[in-house]
């Protein structure tokens, strides 16, 4: 599929997630205490998280939660002009809500991740996240003997995105709030469609500077 209706798709999702109106997204450039990002600047390697949210395998009966008030963001960087990269985002205390009869570990980490940032309307920024390289996000090991899920699964993006959502990106500070959200049908969990929504967490730059996407 095209980045352009990646985009269309993406933001039609994050109208619905933010209950704002949003445009088309636009091209922008991160920027470092008021001056166009030139190579990269590192991110905080722990985020605080606002909202666990989950991921949901309705098919099987599953929901993943990961309870942590942080997780941790793996060499992440800020790329000039609107790219970001994590090695890995590593999610604590996951455990299972469900009637499938499945347990996962309390560690679950993604493979390396790489996004494009758009302006969404006015002030905020769309982050278009896929796995750096294949299609696969992460592996999750579910056990128990009636699980519907039991073994090793990838957790793989299908025909669109995982997304983050930054309201208010144009905004100069040290600390912005990010929703992690999927669009409908953009994940399976084995065999099984899969949808993650409700994961807001703050991110930071190391450097502890000031940041902003305009």
């Amino acid at each position: 599929m095209s980045k352009a209706k990646l985009l269309l798709g993406a933001c039609f999702a994050a109208c619905l997630v933010s209950g704002l109106i949003s445009s088309t997204a636009f091209a922008g450039v991160w920027d470092v205490e008021g001056t166009q990002l030139v190579g990269t600047a590192a991110l905080l390697p722990t985020a605080l998280v606002l909202n666990p949210g989950q991921l949901t395998v309705p098919l099987a009966s599953v929901t993943i939660k990961c309870l942590a008030h942080e997780l941790s963001l793996k060499n992440g960087k800020l790329i000039a002009p609107d790219g970001i990269l994590v090695e890995s985002v590593v999610f604590h205390e996951c455990t299972t809500e469900n009637t499938g009869n499945c347990s996962v570990p309390d560690l679950i980490s993604t493979v390396p991740i790489h996004g494009l940032a758009d302006l969404d309307g006015v002030s905020n920024a769309l982050i278009l996240l896929l796995p750096e390289s294949g299609k696969i996000f992460a592996t999750i090991k579910f056990e128990g003997e009636k699980c519907a899920l039991k073994g090793t699964q990838p957790v793989t993006q299908t025909k669109n995105t995982v997304d983050l959502l930054a309201p208010n990106a144009s905004t100069s500070q040290l600390l912005h709030l990010v929703t992690a959200f999927s669009l409908p049908e953009s994940l399976r969990v084995g065999s099984d469609p899969a949808e993650l929504t409700g994961l807001h967490f703050d991110i930071a730059l190391e450097s502890h500077k000031n940041w902003s996407f305009l």
